[in-house]
């Protein structure tokens, strides 16, 4: 009996890994939504599994009224794929409601075995992302760039602008703002009297003079006035003028007395090549806590974490300093960063309350395994402690 209940759980086991052998590959593609228009996209299921697999296909969301799949029931053999086609023809815009980015997924779903007894299935989903033109006047900035640069060095704008409305976009107007690193207006750039035809994007270039600039983090805000009645289409970036430096991006900034703390420490690095082996140390209260080395790519960031001590009759403001030795050409310069925190006692800490309402199949299905194999396994300790008891009855 023990040896058929392993087996079992063996073959459980076994078909439970089998579920996650299927695949889909491209995950998704990009379209754009034309009046009667029939396009084609082609997808590959894959099986990875040792047994054939049947698949079954569904089309859902956006115009899946209007789309179709040229097999949605078919068999995958053991470690193969197959190929699948989904075309859609659009209709008339005018007889449409929905408009954006809309999304068309395809279903891709495994079905139980014929005969392999207890079974769990799952589904992968790839999707068409289908563009469709908003009615009226509406336009999108596609894209914002500024290359970070070595200090001395000049930089430039550029700036993708896109018609996604019915209309033909005139005499609109963009800009781009320049923030310094201590956050004050650096530089205006201004775009007026732009034309986009519907369904077309256009460039726009401007030469930042930058070689005077200091060094640091920079910041630049987009804005598009492409209509009167709909708000501004708008985008940011970062960007660096570099040198060899490290700077602190961010940090916990509260702690709790009593009790050794977990710091988190984000680091950005604003030189335009690698720094290697990275020291730093954190003095907090009198204490120093020497930080673990820390390398970094070309404007890389580097996350770190500190654990200082904070006694129970700790102020409700401590001062701390991260050193951090950056190297130079003559050695290494050590940097201070004077840091500030706020310090609570445990009661006050008021944990964010957890939303997350979706759990995902995997996570599930796991949980329902553990929970099968505990049943199996009381249900064999009940099984035996009968079957000992018979014998033991029969004997007599």
């Amino acid at each position: 009996m023990n040896r058929f209940f392993y087996f079992f759980i063996f073959l459980f086991l076994f078909s439970i890994v089998n579920v996650f052998a299927i695949g889909v590959s491209p995950a998704s593609y990009h379209t754009d939504f034309v009046d009667y228009q029939s396009q084609e996209f082609k997808f590959s299921v894959l099986n990875k599994a040792q047994d054939s697999t049947r698949i079954v296909v569904t089309l859902e969301k956006a115009l899946s009224e209007y789309a179709s799949v040229s097999e949605n029931d078919f068999i995958v053999g053991p470690n193969s794929q197959k190929e699948i086609i989904v075309k859609i023809t659009y209709p008339s815009y005018k007889n449409i409601d929905i408009y954006g980015d809309q999304r068309l997924f395809i279903r891709i779903e495994e079905q139980p075995r014929e005969g392999a007894g207890m079974q769990a299935v799952t589904a992968v989903v790839a999707q068409l992302k289908i563009d469709i033109p908003i009615p009226g006047e509406y336009g999108i900035i596609k894209d914002l760039q500024i290359p970070s640069i070595e200090k001395g060095e000049n930089t430039k704008l550029t700036l993708i602008l896109e018609n996604k409305g019915t209309e033909p976009l005139t005499s609109k107007n963009a800009e781009v703002v320049l923030y310094s690193p201590t956050g004050d207006t650096k530089e205006t750039y201004n775009f007026p009297n732009i034309n986009i035809l519907v369904g077309k994007e256009l460039e726009l270039k401007k030469d930042i003079i930058s070689k005077s600039f200091v060094e640091g983090k920079y910041f630049a805000d987009a804005t598009f006035t492409f209509s009167s009645e709909k708000e501004q289409a708008q985008k940011n970036l970062t960007f660096f003028i570099g040198s060899t430096d490290i700077i602190l991006d961010s940090y916990t900034k509260t702690i709790t007395r009593g009790k050794i703390n977990k710091i988190d420490l984000r680091l950005q690095s604003i030189w335009g090549s690698p720094l290697r082996g990275i020291r730093s140390e954190l003095i907090i209260n009198g204490e120093t806590e020497t930080l673990p080395v820390l390398d970094f790519d070309p404007f890389g960031i580097s996350k770190i974490n500190a654990h200082p001590d904070v006694p129970l009759d700790s102020p409700d403001k401590l001062q701390g300093d991260l050193i951090i030795k950056i190297p130079k050409s003559s050695g290494y310069e050590e940097k201070l960063i004077e840091l500030t925190f706020d310090v609570v006692d445990s009661d006050d800490i008021i944990m964010p309350e957890d939303n997350t309402t979706n759990i995902s199949n995997y996570t599930i299905l796991i949980a329902g395994v553990i929970l099968l194999i505990i049943l199996l396994v009381g249900l064999n300790i009940y099984l035996l402690s009968k079957t000992k008891k018979r014998d033991k009855n029969e004997k007599k």
